[in-house]
């Protein structure tokens, strides 16, 4: 498969392409994740946002942040999976998951350079607000924890539906790029990165993610669609409550994984060090040009764009998989993976050996560590 120019993403360009230019790119590098089942790409999101959360505790900020920068980039991969099920003729499992909406779209909507609380704190008894009166613009939601916390369920939904709408109205406000989001959220919550703790905000991400979760097992069933009464139109309005709910609980990731990256910008008193290590050519004496840029930056530059180039290209000049250094991965004709097209149904006899023979050995192991001296 060969690189389009829109996704192809350089040392030139990777601090200015868009959300979108990032999932194309992602998703030419690993192809296999459009095959795989939507929920595995999740699983992975899971597992490295809680390895970040891991180097929090450990104060290993070089593994949170590169950790941090492979949760987003799974992300943009897992939108991409639910977008190309919504747009499939085919049929499988996923298509409960599907969401028809960009991450660009998806980031937007909730947050349109906006706490989408302190929007909603504002427009239940006004009229809508213009862009220049907009409220919010820096949050203050750590002022108002009362009021956030005791808004009826009903006042909560007419203001997301507010609030999609003002997005919708200002839709040409939108931000290019994930640069350009990342400083536009950065603006909205900075007050709020010098409240929380650094512990705070990583239960915060993982709260998030774990709410996508809960929006995804919310799919599973329905009120509308029984066997033998279905209601077409009440079914229908359930699944765009449902797809609109997962979407928003993706923006919430991204925005979460932003202020994750701003409050270890606190704790980190140089990045250059982040930047030089795991960089091949830092050992010689000159850098190669789509190095020297990048590794003396300071705390106050450093970006999610950044992050992510350093572990997926700044050795190469060009975006490729961080493990066998291609544009293409190539990791499965090393690696065989179980999920990869049906490569699985020749491994299932041998999975369900292992797994009846490992029974059998906690039984025996049980019986043995009852039988003591009498």
């Amino acid at each position: 498969m060969s690189q389009s120019q829109g996704s192809h993403i350089t040392a030139q360009n990777y601090a200015s392409v868009s959300l979108e230019q990032y999932q194309s790119r992602i998703i030419e590098t690993w192809p296999e994740l459009m095959s795989r089942p939507a929920l595995y790409t999740w699983l992975r999101v899971v597992k490295h946002a809680t390895a970040a959360c891991e180097g929090v505790r450990k104060s290993a900020w070089n593994e949170a942040l590169e950790e941090i920068g492979t949760v987003v980039v799974l992300w943009l991969a897992f939108i991409a999976k639910l977008n190309a099920v919504a747009r499939s003729s085919s049929v499988d499992d996923d298509i409960v998951f599907a969401i028809p909406f960009s991450p660009s779209d998806i980031v937007w909507s909730k947050y349109p350079c906006v706490c989408p609380v302190d929007f909603g704190l504002a427009v239940v008894d006004a009229e809508m607000p213009s862009w220049d009166d907009r409220p919010g613009k820096c949050c203050r939601c750590p002022g108002q924890k009362r009021d956030v916390d005791e808004r009826p369920q009903k006042q909560k939904e007419f203001a997301m539906q507010q609030l999609r709408v003002f997005a919708a109205n200002n839709q040409q406000k939108q931000p290019n790029s994930m640069a350009q989001f990342e400083n536009a959220l950065r603006d909205v919550y900075s007050g709020s990165v010098y409240v929380l703790s650094m512990d705070e905000i990583a239960l915060h991400l993982m709260e998030e993610i774990g709410e996508v979760s809960q929006a995804l097992a919310a799919t599973t069933t329905s009120h509308a669609a029984r066997v033998k009464d279905v209601d077409l139109q009440q079914f229908e309005e359930e699944r765009k409550g449902q797809a609109q709910s997962i979407a928003e609980e993706l923006a919430d990731v991204f925005s979460w994984a932003v202020t994750f990256v701003e409050k270890v910008r606190l704790q980190y008193s140089s990045f250059a060090e982040y930047f030089a290590a795991g960089v091949a050519a830092t050992q010689d004496a000159q850098l190669p040009p789509h190095t020297q840029h990048v590794v003396a930056y300071g705390p106050e530059k450093i970006n999610l764009a950044d992050i992510i180039w350093k572990k997926y290209g700044i050795n190469y000049g060009e975006f490729r998989c961080a493990v066998c250094g291609q544009p293409i991965c190539r990791c499965d004709e090393e690696n065989q993976r179980l999920l990869h097209g049906k490569i699985l149904e020749s491994y299932a006899g041998n999975i369900r050996t292992a797994i009846l023979n490992l029974a059998s050995e906690t039984a025996a192991l049980r019986g043995a560590e009852g039988e003591g001296p009498s």
